[in-house]
């Protein structure tokens, strides 16, 4: 039942997703201005274009160094080892519901299976730091400007209580009666403390800004004329909505770009721009890892 249940939800979410995509498309009445815009590029616009491409390697470095901080105590890693693990958890995470299948994928290149739980553990620790940031930075940014519902500070609540807490209440159920693979994770999570959980967040924290950084650059790439301020505020906004919402691979598109067009829509009529924004941006960093981590998995075969 629940299996059919999930079925049903991402296909639900997919439809609307893809189907409000497509209705704000085909009723845009003035493709003529991306028209003119695109037929008037200049070298400028590249420049924002080929930025936001460069900035792709440094995203992968801070969550390659993330990745490599997370499994100091199980295994060791250099930082080459990191980072190809971490491209081919992106090709993992490309074909998997809400990406979940990137941490599992990175494990696999790890000889020592013993470490893989704990690793993968880890691993989700690093996304829930990414998380935290996404909704408690973008929450004010939605509820100033879209009148999200109150509830939305609860979820916001609920993560940074999870995120910083979680250790501490995983050292109090040491001594509790769990399966080998629970006491594992249990015994993981103890281990986290203070500064470990600072550092994660302060990387986090850098490619989350990588990410905000990018999608300036796209959407000044595709012609979206906003000030700074607005466009941050928006960017937010855009990644908290992404955050909360479940995925699926044929979906992720259209969910962004819905998305994209919701919060961007408020300040510009540019719809076509909007959803090709989030589309390029979507190609770097989802599809252009996920090539890299399919070739690095063939030359490990």
């Amino acid at each position: 039942m629940n299996k059919w249940v999930n079925r049903i939800l991402h296909v639900s979410i997919a439809v609307i997703a893809y189907g409000y995509l497509t209705y704000k498309l085909v009723t845009f009445d003035d493709y003529s201005t991306i028209t003119a815009h695109f037929s008037s590029i200049d070298a400028t616009q590249f420049l924002y274009l080929i930025a936001c491409f460069l900035l792709f390697p440094i995203n992968i470095l801070a969550e390659s160094v993330k990745w490599r901080y997370l499994l100091r105590d199980l295994v060791p890693l250099t930082l080459r080892e990191a980072m190809r693990q971490v491209y081919c958890g992106a090709a993992g995470a490309f074909i998997t519901p809400a990406r979940v299948g990137d941490y599992p994928t990175r494990v696999t290149l790890i000889a020592d299976r013993k470490v893989w739980i704990p690793a993968i553990t880890l691993g989700f620790v690093g996304t829930a730091a990414l998380s935290s940031l996404q909704i408690i930075l973008g929450l004010p940014a939605a509820l100033n400007s879209y009148s999200i519902k109150w509830y939305m500070y609860l979820v916001s609540a609920m993560f940074v209580f999870g995120y910083a807490f979680s250790p501490a209440i995983c050292r109090r159920l040491r001594n509790r009666h769990f399966s080998d693979n629970v006491r594992n994770i249990v015994d993981t999570l103890a281990t986290l403390d203070t500064p470990r959980l600072l550092y994660i967040m302060l990387l986090s924290a850098l490619r989350y800004a990588v990410y905000c950084v990018q999608m300036i650059l796209i959407l000044r790439f595709c012609g979206v004329d906003l000030s700074i301020g607005t466009m941050l505020t928006d960017i937010l906004a855009y990644y908290m909505l992404v955050s909360v919402t479940p995925s699926m691979p044929v979906a992720d598109v259209g969910i962004r770009g819905s998305w994209a067009i919701v919060v961007f829509s408020q300040h510009t009529a540019n719809i076509p721009a909007i959803a090709m924004a989030s589309i390029l941006l979507w190609v770097i960093n989802a599809m252009m890892p996920m090539i890299v981590g399919t070739m690095i998995r063939k030359t490990n075969r």
